[in-house]
C-alpha cells in the first residue's frame, strides 16, 4: 500500500471520529463543523501567530486532539481554558 493510500485512510477515520465525537452533543450541523478548529483557525480566532499557537501546542499549553499529523483543537475546552488563564490586576486599595 502507498503512502498516499494510507494517509487517505487515516484521514478518513480521523474525520470520521471527530463528526462522531461532535455530534454526540445536541448541536447543529453548523456548530458541529466548527467544533474543533485548525491550528490556522485557531490562530486567526485569537488574533496570535500560527507559529506561537504551534509552540503553546507543543508544551501543552492549550487543549487539542492529535491523531497522526491532523491537530485539532476543540473550541470550546480552549475559550474555557483562556477565560480560566485570565489574570485579573489588584485594585489599588488591595496593595
Amino acid at each position: 500500500m502507498r503512502n498516499y493510500e494510507m494517509y487517505q485512510i487515516v484521514k478518513g477515520m480521523v474525520e470520521e471520529i471527530i463528526r462522531e465525537h461532535s455530534s454526540s452533543g445536541k448541536k447543529s450541523e453548523a456548530q458541529n463543523q466548527q467544533a474543533y478548529l485548525t491550528v490556522e483557525e485557531a490562530a486567526q480566532e485569537l488574533n496570535i501567530k500560527v507559529s506561537r499557537l504551534r509552540t503553546a501546542i507543543f508544551r501543552k499549553e492549550i487543549p487539542y486532539i492529535k491523531i497522526g499529523s491532523l491537530v485539532r483543537i476543540p473550541r470550546d475546552e480552549l475559550h474555557e481554558h483562556l477565560n480560566k488563564a485570565i489574570s485579573v490586576p489588584k485594585s489599588p486599595l488591595e496593595c
